[in-house]
């Protein structure tokens, strides 16, 4: 049997010679190969940096100026860093090759006039101790939970860090802020979400949107959805859906439960996206983002997806009312601009709380201080 297959798979390959490639293709060196693969990793890490510092350069705006209307707060420092263990083992090399040798993690990008600005933390710097605890073999990642749960415990932040010659103390109390970090998606979708701990966007997004002000709109978006519970409202609607899905299955025999939960989730679904919508036009406003220009965001979004272009809509309400809502809540907020009265939304009732819950995050610990 093993002869056999031996030789028709010899046969195989001697019919399909004759389809090969005719060209006299260049040879390869495999040093020359090993040199580009390590010229890559260290593009891949150049580039995910470049959409880290983006990402962040237009939410921090955001988290610091809706401190005041967004529920909650956190203290927010103002730096990105990056961390040789954030990454594979076969990208020691590359990660040496972009910010140096050093295992300890390494500030990438701080926000002007913020909390670790006025400290004197700068890029480049090097952290070697938080709060003195010197981390064993300088792991980022244990910087990173170090940090945050001085954060989450709303307590001062003293940075060890490595400079020169120099190896001074940073002290950082940070601002108010709210509470919600970004974390970037490697997905080519155009999308972004909310989970009612963090706001996600996708590198397919974040290629999409031409300028800030319109990343601004879509980030202010999803913060309103984790400062007005609208994850756990959804959440609270389907558990309500499940039960009345349970009876009604114990009383005719039908299995209900997840399709009535279905239903009880999907309930009011197109109000919390223009709610969204509303109040993230005014997030977006009050950090200093044009939100008239950034209503064409919708336009194009159709243009790329024209199956959408009709009044029904979906979970979402439809992109020719998405435009008109935001440019009218924009018209809104300059109303109230040249009036001089405080951008504030008009709001019904208060933003529904947030449940207490003991969970931690789940993933990759974000490097959004």
């Amino acid at each position: 049997m093993r002869a056999r297959s031996l030789a028709l798979s010899a046969v195989v390959m001697v019919v399909l010679a004759a389809c090969a490639p005719t060209s006299q293709l260049p040879q390869i060196s495999e040093k020359l190969a090993k040199e580009e693969a390590e010229n890559q990793r260290a593009f891949a890490i150049r580039e995910a940096m470049r959409r880290k510092i983006r990402l962040a350069r237009v939410f921090a705006p955001l988290r610091v100026a809706n401190a005041a209307i967004c529920g909650e707060t956190k203290p927010f420092l103002g730096f990105l860093m990056d961390a040789p263990d954030a990454w594979p083992d076969d990208y020691a090399s590359a990660f040496e090759r972009v910010y140096g040798p050093g295992k300890e993690p390494v500030v990438t990008w701080v926000l002007k006039g913020s909390s670790a600005d006025r400290a004197g933390l700068k890029v480049s710097d090097r952290i070697l101790a938080v709060n003195g605890h010197w981390p064993k073999e300088r792991h980022g990642r244990r910087v990173i939970e170090g940090i945050k749960k001085l954060l989450d415990e709303k307590k001062p932040v003293d940075l060890r860090v490595l400079r020169a010659d120099e190896a001074p103390v940073v002290d950082m109390a940070g601002d108010p802020a709210c509470p919600w970090p970004a974390e970037i998606k490697r997905d080519d979708r155009v999308n972004a979400f909310a989970d009612g701990k963090k706001v996600y966007v996708t590198t397919g997004m974040l290629r999409f949107v031409e300028n800030d002000d319109e990343l601004a709109l879509v980030l202010g978006h999803e913060m309103a959805h984790d400062s007005h519970g609208h994850i756990w409202a959804k959440q609270g609607n389907a558990m309500i859906g499940a039960i009345i899905g349970a009876v009604i299955s114990g009383l005719t025999g039908v299995n209900m439960t997840n399709t009535a939960a279905n239903i009880g989730q999907r309930m009011f679904s197109q109000q919390f996206e223009a709610e969204a919508d509303y109040i993230g036009v005014y997030y977006a406003a009050r950090a200093g983002f044009r939100t008239d220009v950034a209503a064409d965001l919708w336009r194009r979004m159709a243009a790329a997806h024209p199956e959408a272009i009709h009044l029904a809509g979906s979970t979402h309400p439809s992109t020719a009312k998405r435009f008109i809502a935001i440019r009218e809540a924009s018209h809104e907020v300059e109303s109230k601009r040249s009036l001089g009265q405080p951008l504030v939304p008009a709001l019904k009732k208060p933003a529904k709380p947030k449940p207490e819950d003991d969970e931690t995050d789940a993933g990759e610990p974000s490097g959004d201080f």
